[in-house]
């Protein structure tokens, strides 16, 4: 037997250093693994404790007859609706929060 066979190689400093390495990266490994967890839960609970939609209910209105929809978008908390009227076109802007009107927006009768 020569000299380098006889030695544990558990109980070089090479060997000690590379388990210390594997304990601290498995050690953050299971640190990254629960944070994503904790996360996770986090967005979950974030999601329920949200406000409840409004309903169309509180976002009705009374079109003007002869009027079409033209166009329905959402910014935030406002609903952004583009009506087509016999007296014009119009936009209006709805609170989602509170489902009352912010403001409209006319464009002049059409001339003929």
């Amino acid at each position: 037997m020569t000299a380098g066979t006889a030695e544990d190689p558990k109980k070089t400093t090479t060997y000690r250093v590379l388990v210390v390495v594997v304990s601290i990266l498995s050690v953050l490994i299971l640190l990254a693994v629960a944070a994503l967890i904790a996360g996770g839960i986090r967005q979950i609970r974030r999601h329920h404790d949200t406000a409840p939609v409004v309903t169309t209910e509180s976002l009705s209105t009374q079109l003007p007859p002869g009027s079409k929809i033209t166009s329905i978008q959402t910014s935030g908390n406002r609903v952004v609706i583009g009506l087509h009227t016999p007296e014009g076109d119009e936009v209006d802007i709805f609170d989602t929060d509170t489902g009352r009107p912010v403001a409209r927006i006319r464009a002049a009768a059409p001339s003929k």
